[in-house]
């Protein structure tokens, strides 16, 4: 569990900054930078790779999804084409034409994945601290959890739980393994500050 900020602690030590102050010192803040990017590119990869591999399902929910929220479709065509109008007195403002749009059902799209490809029932024994806990947890009428990250106390009563026969699994949310965003981050970082260096360490001589 936390992974990911374990990893982040481990980059910013090794990364660093100097002092007294270099063109170094600012690796760290755009290591972070690349991080933002590059994990929100590899992270709609993921989630594209999952829709298409469920495509029935994932097409089923968005068409719910756009029914659900027909309303908005007229907010959206109403401000593109105001984008439109505003673009043709300052073109500066033709990113807006599609981005728009773009974000509205992007978000839907989205929304659909996170609701049906990263929920799965795990059983208690299989739990592991740091798992979210996607549900709301109640016996005898008495609400035991609510969602939340799942720490060494709540898998002691959860397997208490599993002892007496009461509960056997839980819905846990899975989050995008987003390890590998960290290296490719930080490839980058050490191309930008040192391209020159970095090639020659894989030259044979």
């Amino acid at each position: 569990g936390g992974g990911d900020s374990k990893i982040l602690m481990g980059m910013g030590a090794s990364i660093g900054i100097t002092y007294p102050f270099t063109p170094q010192s600012f690796n760290l803040p755009l290591f972070f930078i690349f991080l933002l990017f590059v994990g929100a590119v590899y992270g709609l990869i993921w989630m594209l790779i999952l829709a298409s591999r469920n495509k029935t399902l994932f097409l089923k929910t968005f068409n719910q999804k756009l029914n659900l929220h027909k309303h908005i479709h007229y907010l959206i065509l109403i401000l593109t084409l105001l984008s439109i109008i505003i673009t043709l007195f300052s073109p500066l403002f033709w990113p807006f034409i599609i981005l728009i749009p773009l974000f509205f059902y992007l978000l839907l799209a989205v929304s659909c994945i996170e609701e049906h490809f990263f929920h799965i029932q795990k059983p208690i024994l299989h739990l592991t601290e740091g798992d979210w806990l996607a549900q709301t947890i109640s016996i005898n009428n008495r609400t035991l959890f609510q969602p939340k990250t799942l720490e060494k106390s709540d898998l002691a009563t959860l397997k208490t739980l599993h002892s007496q026969n009461k509960l056997s699994a839980v819905l846990i949310k899975e989050g995008i393994p987003f390890l590998p965003s960290f290296l490719f981050a930080y490839i980058i970082i050490i191309l930008l500050t040192n391209p020159l260096s970095t090639i020659l360490t894989f030259l044979p001589f």
